[in-house]
């Protein structure tokens, strides 16, 4: 299985009283995403599914990459995919998508980092995931450490 893990854009400033759950993305952070769902398109024909965080920024993300790959029937959201989310719960919840190809997973930092280091067993200070960065793992035995990190790519080097 491809597992794309993608870290939501740039998102409003929380305000005082805010709920953290509910900050938007910015005009900025939808664009930057609509180009880099545009850039995944190009050499990703196809995405089985969509995991997102229910968090506000995180699911416009979701519906953005939904709208370019027009998967938005293919949208779900995980708890397990918070900011405090724990990786394993993660791990044991994609279990059930095994028969998949190709899974988007969107989130936030520090958890995809967690993330990534537990399918991988690669070190979370070597993990750099910066707003609308993606990363890829190739995995076919769902258990930690077992997955194998190809890249993390910045919004930048996406869009080449």
């Amino acid at each position: 299985m491809d597992i794309y893990l993608l870290r939501h854009a740039d998102a409003s400033e929380r305000k005082e009283g805010m709920k953290d759950r509910v900050r938007p993305l910015t005009s900025l952070g939808a664009a930057t995403i609509s180009s880099v769902a545009k850039s995944i398109k190009k050499s990703t024909k196809e995405i089985d599914l969509i995991l997102t965080s229910p968090f506000l920024r995180a699911r416009q993300t979701a519906d953005i990459v939904g709208n370019v790959f027009k998967a938005k029937d293919k949208i779900r959201e995980s708890e397990n995919l918070v900011v405090s989310g724990d990786p394993s719960d993660f791990l044991d919840e994609i279990k059930g998508y095994m028969d998949l190809k190709r899974l988007l997973v969107v989130g936030h930092q520090p958890h995809l980092s967690m993330c990534i280091s537990f399918l991988t067993g690669k070190n979370t200070e070597e993990i750099v995931m910066k707003k609308a960065s993606l990363a890829l793992i190739k995995i076919d035995d769902l258990k930690e450490g077992a997955g194998e990190l190809i890249w993390i790519k910045e919004p930048t080097q996406i869009k080449k």
